[in-house]
């Protein structure tokens, strides 16, 4: 169930607009001034939240302040009787999704709050969507490093066995030399021995 905080001073529209969306089939929970509102964004998350703009100490301003400031997922609409181009203007470039002039049309406001309900619902869908996507992201991404680490190690186990196997044919094939060597020098040693001997004999 969507969440909705109405913060707003004129105790009847309050209670009007509390019956009406609670009617509408919305969890509502109302604030009479602007302080009063921003401590209920303080102990609770909202979808929604509709605002006076002149309220005493803390404006409209200040609660939409208050919710950019702290990053909350959080959509506004500001309704007010002194409306104005200027505010207005004001209004949609602090971030806020629409600007109703009191007196309004029910029907009105009701449109307005069902599209920031569902633009709200998509913002949400989408950064969740997102959140997955680099989720697996950094999976797929932590695989493949694994892999190319397990790679990089078969990679050195291979060349330190070819380095191994090299030197082992190095070391077979030099004792084969010595050994050839060793052989030659005593063949070398037994023809000299022998023509020594024949030169005594003549």
């Amino acid at each position: 169930m969507e969440k909705i905080l109405i913060i707003e001073d004129e105790e009847h529209l309050r209670e009007n607009l509390d019956l009406l969306l609670t009617d509408e089939g919305y969890h509502v929970v109302t604030a009479e001034n602007g302080e009063e509102g921003i401590q209920c964004l303080v102990q609770e998350p909202f979808d929604l939240v509709i605002t006076d703009i002149m309220m005493g100490n803390v404006s409209g301003f200040a609660v939409m302040d208050y919710i950019v400031t702290h990053t909350l997922d959080t959509l506004v609409i500001f309704i007010t009787g002194y409306a104005s181009t200027d505010s207005a203007i004001a209004a949609l470039r602090k971030g806020v999704y629409d600007y109703i002039a009191k007196p309004f049309d029910i029907d009105m406001l009701l449109i307005a709050v069902k599209r920031a309900l569902e633009k709200i619902r998509l913002q949400r869908e989408i950064k969740t969507y997102m959140q997955e996507l680099e989720q697996r992201v950094a999976d797929r991404t932590k695989e493949l490093e694994e892999t190319n680490s397990r790679l990089n190690s078969s990679l050195e186990e291979l060349r330190a066995t070819q380095e191994r196997l090299i030197e082992q044919r190095v070391a077979d094939r030099t004792k084969e030399l010595e050994e050839t060597n060793s052989r030659l020098n005593s063949s070398l040693e037994e023809l000299r021995a022998r023509s020594n001997r024949r030169g005594t004999n003549s």
